[in-house]
Parts: structure tokens; sequence; C-alpha cells
């Protein structure tokens, strides 16, 4: 009697890698980590490992050939610079060209002020008006440069921001909140007038894509010193302004 015997093909798997370190499925990081992630494959004659990165737009990943292996591992880093979701697939073919796959999707969580952080520079627009005596006077065409530069504040939620506007610097805080970021109010001293003012300047930017719509107000109440006059009289001016900020 002839017996034969044969070699049964061992089942093609891959597997994350879930020992300690490494990011496992459903797993949340903050954006700007640097992540571990690795897959274990298994199965007769195995022939090419590949993974696959996806984070919105963007992909990158990695082909490599094995020489028919029984066993593979492999492990990688990604920094997560792109908040959203993430997936990592890797893939196992063997020799006859079967595969098995295997995903991780993660959560790259976005600070509030991240999507804010840049600079930015255009021109703001605007009409002032200004109320002396009980008389109304109405300024129309109003027109600054202006540049903003925004950083990362102390909290998730918050901007440190540096303002110039017409070559005067200015350097306060802001507060994010969805795609709006409210700056504390600005105080300057306005001397045109012959007396000494405080304007108090309200800035406010709304994200439209990449670029800051701001819009803007500025009030000062006080005196004024009129040439023909003995005494100083009331003095009201109100600005409003707004205009794109390109990010640059």
């Amino acid at each position: 009697m002839f017996f034969a015997s044969c070699k049964k093909d061992t089942q093609l798997t891959i597997t994350p890698i879930k020992t300690q370190g490494y990011v496992t499925d459903g797993a949340q990081v903050n954006i700007g980590k640097t992540i571990k992630f690795g897959f274990d494959a298994e199965g007769t004659d195995l022939d090419i490992f590949s993974y696959l990165i996806t984070a919105g737009n963007h992909s990158e990943g990695e082909e490599i050939f094995l020489e028919k292996l029984t066993s593979y591992s492999y492990t990688g880093t990604y920094k997560a610079e792109i908040g959203g979701t993430v997936t990592i697939t890797g893939t196992i073919k063997n020799a006859k060209g079967e595969t098995a796959t295997s995903t991780v999707t993660i959560t790259v969580l976005e600070p509030e002020n991240h999507k804010f952080i840049g600079n930015y520079a255009g021109t703001l627009k605007g009409n002032a008006t200004i109320e002396i005596m009980g008389q109304t006077q109405e300024m129309d065409e109003i027109e600054y440069d202006a540049q903003l530069e925004l950083l990362a504040g102390e909290n998730d939620n918050e901007v440190k921001a540096h303002y110039v506007q017409e070559g005067t610097e200015y350097d306060v805080k802001g507060v994010c909140e969805g795609n709006v970021v409210t700056f504390e109010p600005i105080t300057v001293t306005y001397s045109e007038t012959g007396t000494d003012m405080e304007i108090v300047i309200n800035l406010k930017g709304t994200l439209e894509g990449s670029n800051l719509l701001v819009e803007g107000t500025a009030e000062t109440e006080g005196e004024i010193q009129m040439p023909q006059l003995p005494m100083p009289v009331p003095f009201v001016m109100h600005i409003n302004v707004n205009g794109t900020l390109i990010k640059q």
C-alpha cells in the first residue's frame, strides 16, 4: 500500500501588535504626538507586507518584499499632524497571491486653538463716526494695513496674538470657540484731539478656509479743546472696520 503525505498551508493572518506602547484600535491621541504601531503576520510563503496610513487627504505607506517566510512582524511610527480620523492598514500577501488585512483606526484630537495658528496679513477698511457738541460727522473709507501672528496660548482654547496696525504693535490674548477667535480689548492713547484719551479696540476673527475675516470696533469718549472755544467740549468717536487677512 502506498501512503502519501502533504503539508497543509498555515492560515494567512495579520493582527495589530497590542503590547504596551503600541497604539490600539479606537485610541485617541493629541495632535503632534508620535505614535508607535505594528502588525504580526503568519502564514506559508509570506511574500509581501505593506502598510498604508490615511489621514484626511494625506496618505503614506511602504511595501516590503519578503522571502517566503512563515511569520513576519513590522513596527513603525507616525506623527499625528492632521486632526480627525486616521486609519493604519497592514496587508500581508503570500506567494499564491492571497491576502489578509488588518486595520487600526484612531482619532487625533485637535486643540481648539490649533487651526488658528499662523501669520496673517491684509487690509482692514471701514468708517468712523465723530460727534462734537452734539453734531455728528461721518468719515468713510478708513483703511489700515494689518498683520496678525497667532501662537498657541497657555490653554488649548487660547492664542497669543501679535497684532500690527499701521506700524504700531500690540500683544494680546484671544479665546477660540468653533471657528471664531475673540481678542481681549486693546487700549491705546489718542492724542490728536489736544487731550489724551483712551481708545478701546475690540477685534474678532472668523476662519474662512485658511484665512481670517477680521471685524473690529474702536471707541473713545472724552473732551477736546477747540481753538475757538475757551473750554473743552464733549467728543465721541466710533470706528468700524473689517477685512480678510490672508494666511501667509
